[in-house]
């Protein structure tokens, strides 16, 4: 069937791709908002430590960079949970167009005046897909086959939800299915061995999943790290103790790295480089702020401030609301 002919297809289409882009237009709104909010309090937490002399400013440069950099572009739903721009952006992006390529094909199958559908299967799907991967569907709710509520269809962690890979096609009653019950079995009882020791094949792609995000966050604190390193020039203490940080991290990504490759070579599967970008940039103004910050308020008094429930006695001038335009109030106090 062509799609370009079926005009009812052509408008589900083209009002999928719109939703989902404007997803991803919220997500970036969202992460505006949150990230800068969470950039200014690892600055007054810096600042707070400068000011009060509990750290050196360059330390604090550096434990600011990391927490940034632990931080990352963050994107918050209503129910309080937290993923990375870069999970949001992808889950979004797969989910919409895998929930669109499902649509489609059920609109097919009611244009036919079809009833049943077959789902497909795949070895290291979810404990609880693993139950109706593979079998037949009855979009009506006939007995004798799964209903669209066995299958979680519509639900977030169900058929055709986050990150869900499973799809349907248009099934004949009588004909042949793609999978019997024992290759069905067969799939879902599959192991493979890691570190001598043996896994489902979800176990393992659950590790591969972390050591990934493991890799990412090491890339955002190398990054950041040499930010400093570009936009400082006059500090050798400051270059000296960014350096060895900057070791250490570098050690943790190399580290990370050849555990992933370990872990792809012994359990036969791919590496995804898309799971490894990052879309972190720190430009040098971002890095010399924070550095201005912390030189300025270096070991100073401070009073009438209060950063993060601790009250300060003595501030100066506050860099973050001259440099980032954020209305902030603070006591009247001398100029160092």
């Amino acid at each position: 069937m062509n799609i370009k002919q079926d005009k009812t297809m052509m408008e589900y289409l083209i009002a999928s791709a719109k939703k989902t882009n404007n997803n991803l237009q919220n997500l970036a709104m969202t992460t505006a908002n949150t990230g800068q909010q969470d950039f200014l309090n690892v600055i007054n937490e810096a600042y707070l430590q400068t000011s009060t002399g509990a750290k050196s400013y360059s330390q604090a440069i550096i434990d600011a960079i990391n927490k940034i950099g632990n931080k990352g572009a963050i994107v918050e739903y209503p129910s309080g949970h937290k993923v990375t721009l870069e999970t949001a952006a992808r889950m979004n992006i797969v989910t919409g167009i895998n929930q669109t390529c499902g649509k489609l094909q059920q609109m097919r199958a009611e244009e036919m005046n079809w009833d049943l559908m077959e789902l497909t299967a795949h070895s290291g799907a979810r404990p609880s897909h693993e139950k109706w991967q593979g079998k037949i569907v009855s979009l009506s709710g006939k007995d004798g086959y799964l209903s669209l509520k066995d299958i979680g269809y519509g639900e977030i962690t169900g058929f055709k939800g986050i990150n869900c890979y499973h799809d349907w096609r248009p099934y004949y009653k009588g004909s042949s299915k793609t999978y019997s019950n024992d290759e069905l079995e067969k799939m879902n009882d599959e192991k493979v061995t890691y570190n001598g020791k043996q896994i489902t094949k979800y176990e393992a792609k659950q590790i591969q999943r972390s050591i990934e995000r493991q890799i990412r966050q090491d890339k955002k604190n190398i990054a950041g790290l040499q930010g400093v390193l570009t936009s400082t020039t006059n500090n050798n203490k400051l270059i000296e103790e960014t350096r060895t940080e900057l070791a250490k991290k570098t050690l943790q990504y190399n580290t990370h790295k050849r555990e992933l490759d370990g872990l792809i070579e012994q359990i036969s599967s791919k590496k995804d480089n898309t799971r490894l970008f990052i879309v972190e940039k720190y430009d040098n103004k971002t890095i010399s702020n924070i550095t201005k910050l912390a030189n300025k308020y270096n070991n100073s008094d401070i009073i009438g401030l209060k950063v993060n429930d601790v009250e300060i006695k003595e501030i100066g001038e506050h860099i973050i609301s001259r440099t980032y335009g954020k209305k902030v109030r603070f006591r009247r106090c001398r100029r160092y």
